[in-house]
């Protein structure tokens, strides 16, 4: 019985050491994926601040290059959300 005495005391400092590392481990991947997340997200944002500047530049090119048919496009916009509203 002496045995089982003394293996019973040194499980809980083992169990202690593990749950230790699990922890360091858990906390680790935790601070992996919130920065894996926000570079996602950076790259996300810029990916779109991007394509939203690509399309502002082609907006507006075409209406330099088109003004009275840009006016008609906007013309019908406004009455196609008119006639949406209304509804």
């Amino acid at each position: 019985m002496g045995q089982r005495s003394g293996s019973h005391h040194a499980m809980p400092e083992e169990l202690s050491k593990d749950v230790e590392k699990i922890k360091d481990a858990l906390s680790q991947t935790v601070n992996d994926v919130k920065e894996r997340a926000e570079d996602f997200m950076q790259k996300s944002f810029q990916d779109v601040k991007d394509k939203s500047n690509d399309w502002e530049k082609t907006v507006s090119k075409y209406i330099k290059e088109n003004p009275i048919r840009a006016m008609g496009y906007s013309v019908l916009a406004g009455m196609f959300a008119a006639w949406l509203l209304r509804k």
